[in-house]
C-alpha cells in the first residue's frame, strides 16, 4: 500500500506527533509512505529526517520553505504542489493533517 501524508502544522501541534507515528507504523508494516510538508509544516523537516533511512519519501513546498528562511537540505525534495499532486495520484490512501 502507498500512503501519502500532508502536514501543514507547525510547532506545538499534536498533528506533528500524529504524522510521525502514522508514518513510522506504516513503514514498519512495509508500506510506502510519502510525506509532504507545507505552510508551517516545513519547520518540521528535522523531525522526520531519521525516517528517511527507513524508506520515507520526504518532500516539502519550496516556496513555503524559502518564505520562512529555510535552506535546501540534501536528500529532501524541495518541490511544489505538483509534487504533492503526484504523490496523491500514486497513493492508495491520503491523510491530511493541519
Amino acid at each position: 500500500m502507498k500512503l501519502a501524508i500532508i502536514l501543514t502544522a507547525g510547532f506545538g501541534s499534536q498533528n506533528v506527533h500524529t504524522a510521525r507515528r502514522l508514518a513510522e507504523a506504516a513503514l514498519e508494516e512495509g508500506h510506502q509512505v510519502a510525506l509532504f510538508l507545507m505552510n508551517d509544516g516545513v519547520y518540521q523537516l528535522s523531525s522526520f529526517g531519521d525516517l528517511q533511512e527507513k524508506g520515507l519519501d520526504l518532500s516539502l513546498c519550496a516556496h513555503n520553505a524559502y518564505q520562512r528562511g529555510l535552506e535546501k537540505v540534501d536528500g529532501v525534495l524541495f518541490g511544489s504542489q505538483y509534487d504533492w499532486a503526484q504523490a496523491v495520484n500514486e497513493a492508495d490512501r491520503v491523510v491530511a493533517l493541519g
